[in-house]
């Protein structure tokens, strides 16, 4: 009979193993074969015998479960691991019955439901459960789920057999033939030893029991208590009535010397890693464990760029996460979004500004695609671009702009032709292949492709990461192409959906070597591995441990019912690997991060529950929480005064001052100069969504199509009787304003047009309610044009009015606002200042907009026989539904005296603050007395 042997959590469970096979003192090990979990302590078993042997040796049989399953296999199948083919071959394996078992018939509908069909057959296959007449459902199961779980067994058995008929095995089926069939015959007279194991599958477990009862086997294991129910439900009872060898471990190993430290989110975790490291002089054996992987590359970059040690990765991580993979759903997303064969912008320019595509090498100079890329931006934002085509582009470059780049130092070698070539191959190789595609195998074609450019093109393959990124997704195409589902056409946009959840399924492995001292792994990855110093992060109640038990098809409830693994069981699977931490290493650094959102966990509570209990003392604990802290310096603003030359006077002098620039220099001088001076462009981002960035060109448009009708004017004098044909035109004129602005009406696009439509709809009905008989359209879209005299020099003025009213012998000038709040002076306020004590901080604070007085004083310099009196300006705000926060007016209050107010305090406003603009001795000066105003202002980086 075979033996049993327990080793305390201290001891090097790799060593132990080594000095087994390394006892005959030989340079053969052929005659043993040992078994990990995984594969990575294969690696150090080599690494130890090389160094005791110091020459060349046959190396034992290594291997992990997995790969020892399969070299037991004794039939001719081949495996079949590609997650999408399994969901394609389940899906035709139950075609003719999806909707009897509750499924949509489409593939891509199904798709989702397959993924989790696929994994719940492998754990059924893999736990040896017969799922047939054992019911139990909780009442809150839905009932589609209901159906997917009476129908197992019979999905089950069908997705079998047609796995088999096609030639076919899946791991789980694996598993299965190997318990029942399994090809031992090459172990005959080997010394087998099984090391490391914890919480075995039932396949797994029925395994080793077979094996166990052969006299040459040696089942290893580390425990150091008898409460753990995955070693009372296996050794336990395998040493139970058999002749089994069972040394016992009574040893229990001292704990670590423990640090605990909070951090408040996960770039103040990944600095208190770089502060622990900092305090550590040897960093020969330390290994940094992240239970969550999207930590790893804020610790590559903030911490490991700054330790002088060579470091390896070992962890598993998503490939959706990953650079390369954002780059290729920008490319789905320009296809998906484009309307015929115009390119939404927003996406084109997230895809020139993706890092592996803006720096494509061209010709010798790594910058030169850059700079083409923002000058294309710049031109698309100038010229206020939705969709594009590439022969939009190729009218764009035939500009000013683009030929003075030519005369740059080390761009004389380019011309006007480099940028046609570098556009044209932009859309050969990124754009043009994905909008034919039909079937995953031309996809797979195309993503070919564009490796192999980039490959040859940019410098993304010097990074590691980057290559393993690329090697896993050419093994996913690879494996795709020989599928079933690579030639069906499934049409371009299930392909592409297709395409994503097929990368959703795969983790890019990072299987390091041992020979680097300092190691970066997984939760799972400490498995049999000791290290010195371990530093754990996140130990955040949701990660460690888990709280995904959630299962959609199988509940809680049920899994207990048929025997599977439950929340319960992963919980001792998280809790035995952080206690096998804490035991093993010498050092142990547990990081948690503490807000409102997340709180440590349960693992570190029983560490100091542990502690306080041992001091006798409530509160009392010997270890010391450390918590991450950052001293900020405050920052030191620029008040550095932009002094006037005589060239910048003379532009102030010949400026047409319109309302935003006198707005700008009321709240920022210096931002004045660089937009109005310097003439520094406020770039808008094209890559935000419409409804942040110009939804307003798009209801501004609608609404002067609607207001430039007069028969719709008229019926809405009599909306009661003309309800019908008024929203019928709002319909068709929004409809005609978001073609021509925006596009089709296709994705979130949709959802901005029907939001946009119901602002419009809501200002005409509250419009409607209140129009006056007398009231007419004068204008839509006037500009209107003015002067002003100061220190005896005429100041030329501007403005533009989205609509211009007249009621009886009134005027209304009317300006539409689709953003947030806007604010117009304080009449009450403006009364008690007097003009001595002007300032532009005063000014500021009681005149925080211009724009309505200036276009009714406009509006007066144009006709003059309309009075001040007779002039009212106002702010539509169509984003309120309240007609009464709706209409904002400048004079909101009977009885103003409107000559006054104009007369008396707005000129006297607008003359000194242009009189201040063009003072020679008054320079332009930041200000940053408002924080909200300075978050959003685009130069606040050049004035820090």
């Amino acid at each position: 009979m075979g033996k049993i042997v327990e080793i305390p959590y201290r001891v090097d469970i790799i060593k132990y193993v080594t000095d087994i096979v390394y006892r005959d003192g030989k340079n053969i090990f052929d005659d043993y074969v040992v078994v990990f979990p995984g594969k990575r302590p294969a690696l150090y078993v080599r690494k130890l015998l090389y160094e005791r042997l110091k020459s060349g040796f046959v190396p034992p049989f290594l291997f992990s479960m997995d790969e020892f399953i399969e070299k037991s296999y004794s039939g001719d199948c081949s495996i079949m691991k590609t997650n999408i083919n399994l969901v394609w071959m389940l899906y035709n394996s139950i075609k003719n019955d999806l909707k009897g078992f509750g499924f949509n018939d489409e593939f891509v509908n199904f798709l989702p439901w397959g993924y989790k069909i696929v994994n719940l057959i492998e754990e059924l296959d893999i736990e040896r459960v017969n799922i047939e007449g054992k019911y139990y459902y909780p009442r809150e199961l839905p009932a589609y789920i209901e159906q997917i779980v009476i129908n197992i067994g019979k999905i089950r058995e069908k997705f079998h057999k047609y796995i088999e008929k096609k030639g076919y095995i899946t791991r789980d089926m694996l598993y299965a033939d190997v318990v029942s069939n399994g090809d031992y015959d090459w172990l005959d007279r080997k010394k087998i030893i099984f090391a490391g194991f914890f919480a075995l599958t039932k396949s797994e477990k029925q395994i080793v029991s077979k094996l166990i009862k052969e006299e040459n086997f040696e089942y290893i294991i580390q425990r150091e208590s008898d409460n753990w129910k995955h070693f009372i439900d296996t050794v336990d009872v395998w040493k139970k009535g058999n002749e089994i060898e069972y040394i016992r471990n009574s040893e229990i190993s001292p704990d670590a010397k423990i640090s605990v430290t909070s951090a408040f989110d996960d770039h103040s975790e990944i600095v208190g890693v770089s502060n622990i490291l900092s305090r550590v002089d040897n960093k020969s054996d330390i290994a940094v464990v992240l239970p969550d992987s999207s930590q790893l590359f804020p610790l590559l970059n903030i911490v490991m760029d700054g330790v002088d040690i060579p470091y390896n990765i070992t962890m598993g991580y998503p490939l959706t996460r990953s650079p390369l993979y954002s780059m290729f759903n920008i490319i789905f997303q320009l296809q998906e979004n484009k309307s015929d064969d115009r390119y939404y912008v927003a996406d084109f320019v997230k895809l020139l500004f993706h890092p592996y595509i803006k720096n494509i090498k061209y010709g010798d100079s790594d910058s030169f695609v850059r700079i083409i890329f923002e000058n294309i931006r710049f031109e698309i934002n100038k010229e206020k671009l939705f969709f594009i085509t590439k022969d939009d582009l190729l009218k764009l470059i035939e500009n000013k702009t683009f030929r003075n780049l030519f005369s740059l130092e080390g761009f004389e070698q380019y011309s006007e032709g480099d940028i046609k070539t570098l556009i044209e191959e932009l859309f050969s190789l990124f754009i043009e292949p994905f909008s034919r595609i039909e079937s995953l195998e031309a996809l797979s074609k195309a993503v070919e492709s564009v490796l192999h450019f980039m490959h040859k093109n940019t410098i993304f393959e010097n990074y590691l990461l980057n290559k393993k990124f690329v090697v896993k997704l050419l093994e996913l195409i690879d494996s795709v192409k020989s599928a079933e589902i690579a030639r069906e056409k499934l049409g371009y946009r299930v392909v592409l959906n297709v395409f994503r959840k097929m990368c959703e399924y795969e983790n890019v492995p990072f299987i390091g070597s041992p020979l680097r001292p300092f190691q970066i792994m997984g939760l799972l990855e400490t498995r049999n591995l000791i290290h010195e110093r371990v530093i754990l992060l996140d130990v955040n109640e949701g990660i460690l441990p888990s709280d995904d038990i959630n299962d959609p098809l199988i509940p809680q409830g049920l899994r207990k019912v048929l025997n599977l693994p439950t929340y319960e069981s992963r919980l001792e699977i998280y809790k035995y690997y952080f206690n096998r931490i804490l035991k093993s290493s010498k050092y142990t650094d547990l990081l948690y991060i503490k807000n409102a959102d997340k709180e440590r966990s349960r693992f570190i509570e029983g560490i100091l529950w542990k502690s306080e209990k041992e001091s006798g003392k409530a509160g009392k604990i010997k270890h010391r929480i450390n918590e991450i802290k950052f001293n900020i310096p405050a920052r030191e603003e620029s008040n550095r005064a932009i002094e006037k030359n005589d060239k910048i006077i003379e532009f102030l002098h010949s400026m047409e001052f319109s309302a935003s620039s006198i707005n700008m220099y009321i709240h920022c001088p210096y931002r004045f100069y660089l937009n109005k001076v310097l003439n520094i462009e406020e770039e808008e981002e094209a890559d935000e969504e419409f409804d942040r960035r110009d939804v307003g060109i798009f209801v501004h448009k609608a609404m002067e199509f609607l207001f430039s009708d007069k028969n719709f004017v008229q019926m809405t004098k009599r909306y009661k009787y003309n309800y019908k044909n008024i929203k019928r035109l709002i319909e068709r004129y929004a409809e005609k304003a978001f073609e021509e602005k925006v596009g089709k009406k296709v994705g979130e696009k949709l959802l901005l047009f029907e939001t946009a439509k119901m602002a419009i709809e809501s200002y005409v009905w509250n419009f409607a309610k209140g129009v006056d008989s007398n009231f007419n359209v004068v204008a839509t879209e006037a500009p209107l044009k003015g002067n002003i005299i100061v220190k005896n020099r005429e100041i030329k003025l501007k403005g533009f009015a989205d609509r211009i009213d007249s009621i009886g012998n009134k005027i209304v000038i009317n300006d539409y606002k689709t953003g947030g709040e806007d604010k117009i002076p304080k009449l009450g306020k403006l009364t008690e200042i007097k003009e001595e004590d002007f300032d532009r901080e005063i000014i500021k604070k009681n005149f925080s907009s211009v724009q309505l007085p200036l276009y009714v004083y406009l509006y007066n310099q144009m006709y003059p026989d309309y009075d001040f009196e007779s002039i009212d300006a106002q702010l539509i705000m169509l984003r309120n539904k309240n007609i009464n926060k709706m209409i904002k007016s400048l004079f909101s209050e009977e009885g103003q005296n409107r000559v006054e107010f104009i007369e008396e305090k707005f000129l006297p406003v607008l003359r000194f603050i242009i009189e201040e603009i063009t003072d020679k001795n008054i320079g332009f000066v930041p200000d940053h007395s408002d924080d909200n105003y300075c978050k959003y202002c685009p130069y606040n980086k050049i004035c820090k």
